[in-house]
């Protein structure tokens, strides 16, 4: 099975966020070379320089602790690894090859993901604030380590390099990137303190790193102002000037006496010494280990789609079914609980937490390290005596349903914007299921409409309980115009268990195949032999059901010849087309798969849909859903196809493509109670409604529903010619393309 591939093209300015993403690294670099070239046009200053280790002895102390910095910084971080050895695919020890493979395949992404998203902090930069803070910081640290160790070169080789004007421009852009560090920890202490986007769980670990950074950067300046005070104002005042911020400590310093300056000057340059070396071995015991790990993370992350669920192979062999133990995640999953720094994004942009239920994915993450650290660390002690790895951890709280709720667990949406908006490509939503999956396989605890719903499934092959509708109802009247399956037309329609039992997704049915008839398209359906592909199950956990279900329907398929790679299956169920297409090839799938957005908008390129019919002048904004948008990359077929449409006006909502919010429905939601301050879908459709658009337009039915429920809500007092209306594009495009009611 292939994807069929949708080219994104994105319209309107470039946001913010990614302005400043472009200049991430080489916007620094111009600055440094125009100060260094504006140094070298100072040729009338000569003989410029400095003393490495001025008014300093027993300096060689600082080279005997260095190798000590290190091994205290490996020791760490080995320590910790062995937490990360207690997960899968650590057989006795050893990686096994599969594992290797799996890690290292599409190496050229990876590597891209390594330089852009870890080295560059490409997802950093989104948030301006954010991204400007980062890039101070950073910048400052790298261009400060360099300016330490050329001069530590300069002085031990033969060639002198900073003399005269090389030295000044280098002096200036040192004093300026410490000038830049310093902001940049301003800006860092203002965002965690004065101005905080959320519980971001404060720890020693903030106060070190940030308040070390800091104190680094500030004797930094005071040990310069010192040395500029005993040794170089007096003499060379002109190179004084070069080194701005330490010539105005300098001048601070002007009345002290020269003996006492050389004093102090001793004593702050051992505390900085000292202290920056102090400072680096927290690499190996805080969260300032995503300077190594995030870069390790963002190589490591899947290259699979977003929305794909990995298969548990030769399930009825498993001793466990999903998550309870540390144990039982993967060893990836464990390594990315120490990568996370808290910096709440992933929460900021979850669509249960932003309407005030159970779920913070940072939390998740954040309580699973702790856990980690408390039993992971006496799982670790018991392997290395030849315990048991459980042995005596009887009284401790159980994983999952303590460490992690079980009512957090239900409220996910599997959307993935916490996995979008996280900066160390952390994978959430694959952790969130495979608990889920304990839960419903080994512990069979759930909610009672999750039960209900995956009995009906079982039972019926479809989750829509008391539906009086059958697989065949959305036909009636139109039957003679639904051509059924043959194995010799080039598309099968799969309706999907919504677009059959729901009756507002069966209005979306009937336009889809109104207009494949209208393009002439070869198409069929499966009359009334369908069944649910399994995507529910696997979502609510039970994915032993759902691997029945994908076993049945890929036998239906073989048996009807869906099953071929030159055949092509339509969906309109982004869920459908996500389970199909990045999911179902581990079942044996050949087939390809397309989204009807993308058909349609192939069919009107090529003019075999025309959209001329006179349509009501109307301003619609678009709702991205998750599993066609987020997980599938598919954002701008829809909207092309609107704009396309005679007299519509397209108007964005704030959060729209890959910061899309959630309808609510995914991972299971749309059979739950939800539990809250409020719905996610209210949210969304306050947001639909503020733009002052006259209807929303999706293409996904899970989302139409979604949308007509919060609109009850949120609109309870409006008339209902002025409330909200909701279409599928296949709706709307209908309207204008097909001159009569097929």
């Amino acid at each position: 099975m292939t994807r069929l591939a949708e080219s994104r093209r994105r319209s309107g300015a470039t946001s913010t966020g990614k302005r400043v993403s472009a200049l991430a690294i080489p916007a620094w670099l111009p600055l440094g070379g125009i100060l260094l070239v504006s140094g070298a046009e100072t040729v009338r200053v000569t003989g410029a320089h400095r003393e490495l280790f001025f008014n300093i002895d027993h300096f060689w102390v600082l080279y005997m602790l260095l190798p000590f910095v290190i091994g205290i910084v490996v020791y760490g971080l080995v320590r910790r690894s062995r937490v990360w050895r207690l997960g899968k695919p650590i057989v006795s020890g050893q990686i096994t090859s599969e594992s290797l493979r799996s890690a290292f395949d599409d190496l050229p992404v990876r590597m891209g993901r390594l330089v852009k998203g870890g080295g560059g902090t490409e997802r950093v930069l989104r948030d301006p604030y954010s991204g400007v803070m980062h890039l101070c910081i950073m910048s400052s640290m790298i261009v400060l380590f360099l300016v330490t160790a050329l001069l530590a070169i300069d002085d031990y080789i033969p060639v002198d390099i900073l003399v005269g004007p090389r030295y000044l421009g280098y002096s200036l852009v040192a004093d300026i990137f410490g000038l830049v560090g310093i902001i940049g920890v301003g800006m860092a202490i203002a965002h965690r303190w004065v101005r905080p986007r959320t519980a971001w769980l404060p720890t020693w670990e903030d106060w070190l790193i940030l308040g070390g950074l800091g104190a680094l950067l500030i004797t930094g300046f005071l040990v310069e102002g010192l040395r500029i005070h005993t040794s170089e104002i007096d003499v060379n005042p002109e190179w004084s000037y070069w080194s701005p911020v330490g010539y105005v400590v300098a001048l601070m310093f002007s009345g002290v006496r020269v003996s006492a300056a050389l004093d102090i000057h001793q004593v702050f340059w051992w505390i900085h010494m000292v202290g920056a070396l102090s400072w680096i071995t927290l690499l190996g015991y805080s969260k300032l280990n995503h300077l190594i790990l995030a870069p390790a993370n963002a190589f490591l992350k899947r290259t699979s789609a977003p929305g794909k669920l990995d298969m548990i192979p030769n399930i009825e062999e498993q001793e466990h079914f999903g998550v309870s133990q540390l144990e039982h995640f993967s060893m990836k999953q464990l390594f990315e609980l120490d990568v996370c720094v808290r910096c709440g994004r992933c929460t900021d942009n979850c669509p249960a937490d932003i309407a005030g239920q159970p779920l913070s994915p940072m939390h998740i993450i954040q309580d699973l390290k702790s856990y980690a650290t408390a039993v992971g660390e006496r799982k670790v002690a018991n392997l290395a005596q030849g315990n048991d790895l459980n042995f005596g951890l009887d009284d401790e709280a159980p994983m999952v349903g303590s460490v992690v709720r079980d009512e957090s667990l239900w409220a996910c949406r599997t959307c993935g914007a916490c996995v979008e908006a996280c900066p160390v490509f952390i994978e959430h939503v694959p952790t969130i299921v495979d608990m889920r999956r304990s839960l419903v396989m080994e512990e069979a605890r759930m909610p009672d409409t999750v039960q209900g719903t995956l009995e009906t499934l079982e039972r019926q092959g479809h989750p829509w309980r008391g539906t009086p509708y059958t697989r065949d109802s959305w036909m009636e009247g139109i039957e003679d115009r639904v051509p059924e399956w043959t194995g010799e037309q080039d598309y099968l329609y799969f309706v999907g268990c919504t677009g059959a039992f729901v009756d507002r997704a069966q209005e979306i049915t009937r336009s889809v195949v109104s207009l494949l008839r209208e393009a002439d398209v070869s198409f069929g359906v499966i009359k009334g032999m369908e069944s649910c592909n399994g995507d529910p199950a696997r979502r609510l956990g039970h994915e032993y059901l759902y691997q029945i279900l994908a076993e049945g329907l890929i036998e239906l398929f073989n048996e009807t010849g869906v099953n071929d790679e030159q055949k092509t299956v339509i969906t309109h169920c982004p869920h459908c087309f996500n389970t199909f297409l990045n999911e179902y090839p581990d079942m044996g799938a050949k087939f390809q798969v397309i989204h009807h957005t993308q058909l349609l908008e192939q069919l009107v390129n090529q003019g075999r849909l025309v959209p001329n019919s006179e349509v009501p002048e109307q301003t619609i904004t678009y709702h991205d859903s998750c599993y066609l948008g987020r997980h599938n990359d598919i954002f701008e077929a829809p909207r092309r196809i609107l704009e396309q449409v005679p007299n519509v006006t397209l108007i964005e909502m704030p959060r729209n493509r890959e910061q899309g919010l959630c309808c609510g429905a995914g991972g299971g939601n749309m059979w739950m109670e939800e539990q809250g301050k409020s719905r996610v879908n209210e949210v969304r459709v306050e947001e639909a409604v503020a733009t002052g658009a006259e209807a929303a337009c999706t293409a996904c039915p899970f989302c139409i529903q979604m949308f007509d429920s919060g609109i009850g809500t949120v609109q309870l007092d409006v008339e209902d010619d002025d409330k909200l209306k909701v279409l599928d594009v296949a709706e709307l495009l209908q309207a204008a393309a097909v001159s009569e009611s097929d």
